[in-house]
C-alpha cells in the first residue's frame, strides 16, 4: 500500500485468510482529496479516499470488479481489472450523524421521519385515504 502526503500508513498490513483479506490502520494528516495505490501481481489499483466534514462530497467507500448488481449499488469508481486478483477495496467511512431533540441520529433515520411526515402532509391531496 502506497499512500500520499497527507496519509500515513500506521500499522503494517494484517492478513486474515479465513476472511481472505488484508486490513491496514491509515493515520490522516489533513482534510484532502487523495488517491491510494494498492500494488498486487506487479499490477496497481488506486482507491480514492476523501477526508473532509462537507457533506456535498461524494464518498466512494467500495471499489471492486464484481458484477452488474455491484457496479449499479457501487458506482462512484471504475471496476477494478480482473487481472490484478483483487476483488474488493473498502474504506469505512463512518455514518453521518444529526442532532435531532437531543438524541444523535443516522441520516438515514432523520431522512425516514422526514418522509413518513411528508407523506402524511400530503396524503390528503393525493387522495390516500384510511
Amino acid at each position: 500500500l502506497e499512500t500520499p502526503d497527507g496519509v500515513t500508513v500506521e500499522t503494517a498490513g494484517v492478513w486474515a485468510p479465513t476472511a481472505n483479506e488484508m486490513a491496514w490502520r491509515l493515520g490522516l494528516d489533513e482534510t484532502g482529496q487523495y488517491d491510494l495505490r494498492l500494488l498486487h501481481n506487479g499490477l496497481t489499483v488506486t482507491k480514492s479516499l476523501i477526508v473532509s466534514d462537507d457533506w456535498s462530497l461524494r464518498r466512494s467507500p467500495v471499489r471492486h470488479n464484481n458484477g452488474l448488481f455491484y457496479r449499479y449499488y457501487h458506482s462512484g469508481e471504475d471496476p477494478i481489472p480482473e487481472e490484478v486478483g483483487i476483488t474488493w477495496i473498502e474504506i469505512p467511512y463512518p455514518m453521518e450523524e444529526v442532532n435531532l431533540l437531543g438524541l444523535e441520529l443516522q441520516w438515514i433515520f432523520l431522512f425516514l421521519i422526514v418522509s413518513i411526515l411528508f407523506a402524511f402532509a400530503i396524503r390528503g391531496r393525493m387522495g390516500v385515504t384510511f
